[in-house]
């Protein structure tokens, strides 16, 4: 994503979805850190918006856990499985609107 995209709305979004699947498929950071091999600072950059989360790591994230990059980086949750998406929706209900 070039970096003009990268808005501090955006970093936000995406690290408040990112937390959301994790919660969703019942990880702690330190279990999401290893299932991707990323450090735990990183992962927390990522969840708190200070960085945007690194395409490959989602990539492995997603592969591993039924996440799809269409609900991290868009919020589009429609291709999530069933169960999962139920647990992601119910813990981003605290995301702001239009988020």
């Amino acid at each position: 994503m070039p970096r003009k995209h990268r808005t501090p709305e955006i970093k936000k979004a995406v690290g408040l979805r990112l937390r959301a699947a994790r919660l969703a498929v019942g990880l702690e950071q330190k279990d999401a850190c290893k299932a991707v091999a990323v450090g735990k600072s990183t992962w927390s950059m990522w969840e708190t918006g200070e960085r945007l989360a690194d395409p490959y790591a989602m990539m492995r994230f997603a592969s591993r856990f039924g996440i799809t990059l269409d609900w991290v980086y868009l919020g589009n949750a429609a291709g999530l499985p069933a169960d999962v998406r139920k647990l992601v929706l119910f813990h981003s209900a605290s995301l702001p609107v239009g988020v």
